[in-house]
Protein backbone atom coordinates (compact mmCIF):
# COMPACT_ATOMS: atom_id res chain seq x y z
CA UNK A 1 0.00 0.00 0.00
CA UNK A 2 1.27 3.34 -0.97
CA UNK A 3 0.85 5.89 1.34
CA UNK A 4 -0.38 9.42 -0.60
CA UNK A 5 1.92 12.37 0.38
CA UNK A 6 -0.15 15.31 2.00
CA UNK A 7 1.88 17.64 3.29
CA UNK A 8 4.64 19.54 1.31
CA UNK A 9 7.25 17.17 1.59
CA UNK A 10 7.44 13.65 2.52
CA UNK A 11 9.49 14.38 5.03
CA UNK A 12 8.11 17.10 6.70
CA UNK A 13 4.75 16.24 5.94
CA UNK A 14 2.21 15.11 9.00
CA UNK A 15 1.06 11.39 8.20
CA UNK A 16 -2.71 10.92 9.00
CA UNK A 17 -2.26 9.45 11.96
CA UNK A 18 -0.69 12.97 13.49
CA UNK A 19 -3.87 14.67 11.63
CA UNK A 20 -6.44 12.60 12.76
CA UNK A 21 -5.62 14.39 16.12
CA UNK A 22 -7.32 17.52 15.97
CA UNK A 23 -10.40 18.35 13.75
CA UNK A 24 -8.54 21.09 11.47
CA UNK A 25 -5.84 17.66 10.89
CA UNK A 26 -9.06 15.74 9.47
CA UNK A 27 -9.80 18.64 7.51
CA UNK A 28 -6.80 18.78 6.02
CA UNK A 29 -7.25 15.21 5.06
CA UNK A 30 -10.94 15.82 3.65
CA UNK A 31 -9.18 19.12 1.31
CA UNK A 32 -6.79 17.04 -0.03
CA UNK A 33 -8.53 14.23 -0.68
CA UNK A 34 -10.82 16.37 -2.74
CA UNK A 35 -7.52 17.55 -5.19
CA UNK A 36 -7.71 14.11 -6.16
CA UNK A 37 -11.60 13.28 -6.86
CA UNK A 38 -13.64 11.56 -7.04
CA UNK A 39 -13.97 11.21 -2.99
CA UNK A 40 -17.18 8.67 -2.21
CA UNK A 41 -18.87 8.62 1.20
CA UNK A 42 -21.27 6.09 2.35
CA UNK A 43 -24.78 8.33 3.66
CA UNK A 44 -26.85 6.77 6.32
CA UNK A 45 -30.32 7.88 6.34
CA UNK A 46 -33.62 6.81 8.21
CA UNK A 47 -36.08 5.27 6.38
CA UNK A 48 -38.79 4.47 9.41
CA UNK A 49 -38.52 3.47 13.37
CA UNK A 50 -36.47 0.10 12.28
CA UNK A 51 -35.16 0.68 8.94
CA UNK A 52 -31.71 2.58 8.07
CA UNK A 53 -30.24 3.09 4.44
CA UNK A 54 -27.03 3.68 3.48
CA UNK A 55 -26.20 4.64 0.25
CA UNK A 56 -22.99 6.28 -1.27
CA UNK A 57 -22.31 9.73 -2.29
CA UNK A 58 -19.63 11.93 -3.80
CA UNK A 59 -18.29 14.43 -1.51
CA UNK A 60 -18.63 17.30 -4.19
CA UNK A 61 -16.86 20.35 -1.94
CA UNK A 62 -15.98 20.87 1.08
CA UNK A 63 -15.26 24.06 3.21
CA UNK A 64 -12.36 23.67 5.59
CA UNK A 65 -13.22 26.58 7.82
CA UNK A 66 -16.80 25.68 8.68
CA UNK A 67 -16.14 21.48 8.40
CA UNK A 68 -18.79 21.39 6.25
CA UNK A 69 -19.37 18.75 3.06
CA UNK A 70 -21.23 19.75 -0.21
CA UNK A 71 -23.19 16.95 -1.75
CA UNK A 72 -25.48 16.35 -4.97
CA UNK A 73 -28.56 14.42 -5.07
CA UNK A 74 -32.28 14.52 -7.03
CA UNK A 75 -34.65 16.66 -4.86
CA UNK A 76 -37.39 13.59 -5.65
CA UNK A 77 -35.05 10.64 -4.06
CA UNK A 78 -35.39 8.96 -0.87
CA UNK A 79 -32.41 10.16 0.72
CA UNK A 80 -33.54 13.61 0.35
CA UNK A 81 -36.86 13.01 1.93
CA UNK A 82 -35.68 11.03 4.56
CA UNK A 83 -32.61 14.00 5.37
CA UNK A 84 -35.30 16.39 5.56
CA UNK A 85 -37.15 14.17 8.04
CA UNK A 86 -33.94 13.32 10.31
CA UNK A 87 -31.52 16.46 9.89
CA UNK A 88 -28.59 14.47 11.95
CA UNK A 89 -26.97 11.50 9.68
CA UNK A 90 -23.32 10.17 9.55
CA UNK A 91 -21.27 9.78 6.74
CA UNK A 92 -18.78 6.95 6.42
CA UNK A 93 -15.22 7.67 4.06
CA UNK A 94 -12.74 4.86 4.04
CA UNK A 95 -9.26 6.07 2.40
CA UNK A 96 -7.62 3.18 1.78
CA UNK A 97 -4.36 4.95 0.54
CA UNK A 98 -4.16 6.11 4.15
CA UNK A 99 -5.28 3.64 5.58
CA UNK A 100 -8.24 5.87 7.24
CA UNK A 101 -11.32 5.92 8.30
CA UNK A 102 -13.35 8.96 9.06
CA UNK A 103 -17.15 8.40 10.31
CA UNK A 104 -18.80 12.11 10.22
CA UNK A 105 -21.64 12.98 12.33
CA UNK A 106 -23.06 16.00 10.04
CA UNK A 107 -26.42 18.28 10.62
CA UNK A 108 -27.56 18.14 7.43
CA UNK A 109 -29.47 20.97 5.06
CA UNK A 110 -30.96 20.35 1.55
CA UNK A 111 -30.57 22.83 -0.88
CA UNK A 112 -33.65 22.03 -3.09
CA UNK A 113 -34.73 25.37 -5.78
CA UNK A 114 -37.42 26.34 -3.56
CA UNK A 115 -35.44 26.90 -0.69
CA UNK A 116 -32.59 28.25 -2.88
CA UNK A 117 -35.30 31.10 -4.14
CA UNK A 118 -35.81 32.06 -0.46
CA UNK A 119 -32.38 32.26 0.45
CA UNK A 120 -29.26 34.43 -1.52
CA UNK A 121 -26.32 32.16 0.34
CA UNK A 122 -27.87 29.11 -0.86
CA UNK A 123 -28.63 30.10 -4.23
CA UNK A 124 -25.32 30.67 -4.90
CA UNK A 125 -23.92 27.51 -3.02
CA UNK A 126 -26.67 25.64 -5.80
CA UNK A 127 -25.62 27.62 -8.86
CA UNK A 128 -21.96 27.05 -7.76
CA UNK A 129 -21.94 23.20 -6.92
CA UNK A 130 -24.21 22.78 -10.73
CA UNK A 131 -21.51 24.70 -12.69
CA UNK A 132 -18.83 22.48 -11.65
CA UNK A 133 -20.68 19.48 -12.95
CA UNK A 134 -20.23 18.16 -16.63
CA UNK A 135 -23.25 17.53 -19.26
CA UNK A 136 -23.44 13.70 -18.50
CA UNK A 137 -23.85 14.63 -14.70
CA UNK A 138 -26.09 17.05 -15.27
CA UNK A 139 -28.32 14.96 -17.20
CA UNK A 140 -28.49 12.65 -14.16
CA UNK A 141 -31.37 15.29 -12.51
CA UNK A 142 -33.25 15.37 -15.72
CA UNK A 143 -34.74 11.86 -15.90
CA UNK A 144 -37.07 9.65 -13.83
CA UNK A 145 -38.05 9.70 -10.53
CA UNK A 146 -35.22 7.77 -8.85
CA UNK A 147 -36.10 4.52 -7.63
CA UNK A 148 -39.33 4.04 -10.06
CA UNK A 149 -39.29 1.57 -12.42
CA UNK A 150 -37.38 2.25 -16.05
CA UNK A 151 -40.25 3.12 -19.03
CA UNK A 152 -39.05 1.25 -21.95
CA UNK A 153 -38.56 3.23 -25.05
CA UNK A 154 -37.59 1.82 -28.33
CA UNK A 155 -34.98 5.18 -28.76
CA UNK A 156 -33.97 6.94 -26.27
CA UNK A 157 -35.57 10.68 -26.07
CA UNK A 158 -33.26 13.38 -27.52
CA UNK A 159 -31.47 16.07 -24.76
CA UNK A 160 -30.81 19.45 -24.96
CA UNK A 161 -27.93 20.72 -23.75
CA UNK A 162 -28.52 21.89 -20.28
CA UNK A 163 -27.28 26.15 -19.57
CA UNK A 164 -24.73 26.57 -17.06
CA UNK A 165 -26.11 29.55 -15.15
CA UNK A 166 -30.09 27.58 -14.62
CA UNK A 167 -29.78 24.31 -12.37
CA UNK A 168 -31.91 21.74 -13.28
CA UNK A 169 -35.75 21.67 -11.64
CA UNK A 170 -34.87 18.24 -9.59
CA UNK A 171 -30.99 19.29 -8.58
CA UNK A 172 -30.93 19.81 -5.07
CA UNK A 173 -26.99 20.06 -2.99
CA UNK A 174 -26.94 18.10 0.43
CA UNK A 175 -25.01 20.55 2.98
CA UNK A 176 -23.79 18.65 6.08
CA UNK A 177 -22.62 20.61 8.80
CA UNK A 178 -19.86 18.38 10.57
CA UNK A 179 -20.74 17.74 14.51
CA UNK A 180 -18.77 14.83 15.87
CA UNK A 181 -15.87 12.92 14.57
CA UNK A 182 -14.56 9.48 15.02
CA UNK A 183 -10.93 8.96 12.83
CA UNK A 184 -9.62 5.62 12.67
CA UNK A 185 -5.94 4.84 11.64
CA UNK A 186 -4.77 1.62 10.77
CA UNK A 187 -1.37 2.00 9.03
CA UNK A 188 0.66 0.97 12.26
CA UNK A 189 0.35 -1.93 14.59
CA UNK A 190 -0.67 0.09 17.34
CA UNK A 191 -3.91 1.64 15.19
CA UNK A 192 -4.64 5.40 16.13
CA UNK A 193 -8.48 6.57 17.08
CA UNK A 194 -9.84 9.88 17.79
CA UNK A 195 -13.16 11.51 18.70
CA UNK A 196 -13.91 15.03 17.79
CA UNK A 197 -17.12 16.58 19.23
CA UNK A 198 -18.26 20.21 18.40
CA UNK A 199 -19.61 21.86 21.31
CA UNK A 200 -21.06 25.56 20.32
CA UNK A 201 -17.66 27.35 19.01
CA UNK A 202 -15.64 25.03 19.92
CA UNK A 203 -14.26 21.07 20.15
CA UNK A 204 -13.27 18.62 22.42
CA UNK A 205 -10.88 15.89 21.43
CA UNK A 206 -10.48 12.54 23.02
CA UNK A 207 -8.21 9.66 22.45
CA UNK A 208 -10.17 6.47 22.55
CA UNK A 209 -9.52 2.48 21.91
CA UNK A 210 -9.47 1.27 18.45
Amino acid sequence: MTQRKIGKTAGSAPNAGQLIMSPAGVGLIIARQLEHPPLFGALSTTQSRNISRVRMVVVRDFDIRTMTLHSSADARSAKVAQLQANLRNEICLWLPELATQLRLLASWHVITREVAEHSKRDFVIRHKLWQRLGPELRHLFTGGQPGRPVAMYRRAPAVAPLPDDDPAAHFAVLVGRIVAIDALYLAEANHQRYRHRRIADRWETLKINP
